[in-house]
């Protein structure tokens, strides 16, 4: 059991009914596991049941309530859009570096290179 405090369930009120957002929105702002926000959204008696959270009946809600990791000071919602985006940012990175590597290989054989030809001197 998720223990709140004043202020997150001010927060959570203030997200839900002034500015509208959905249950993952909440979920990923809060860093809170979707059930427990559920739960207090019931315990606060701003809704009744799950089934009337906003977003909770959304097709996609229950794919992506698996796809919530909570990570300490992090939550990541990874939705099948966001999953594409992050394997295209994630290879974009990854050949960056492996751009980077290699030109520290290239550097680094130059350096010897230069070595070799001054020490047999």
């Amino acid at each position: 059991m998720t223990t709140w405090t004043n202020d997150e369930d001010l927060l959570l009120v203030k997200l839900y009914n002034e500015e509208k957002l959905d249950l993952l929105k909440i979920c990923s702002l809060l860093k809170k596991k979707c059930k427990e926000v559920i739960q207090r959204l019931i315990d606060l008696k701003i809704v009744e049941h799950k089934k009337d959270v906003r977003g909770y009946s959304n097709n996609n809600f229950l794919t992506e309530e698996k796809n919530i990791s909570v990570n300490n000071n992090s939550a990541i919602i990874t939705s099948n859009n966001e999953k594409e985006i992050f394997t295209k940012k994630l290879r974009d990175n990854a050949n960056i570096i492996l751009d980077n590597v290699e030109n520290i290989y290239n550097i680094y054989n130059d350096i010897k290179s230069l070595l070799d030809k001054f020490s047999t001197k």
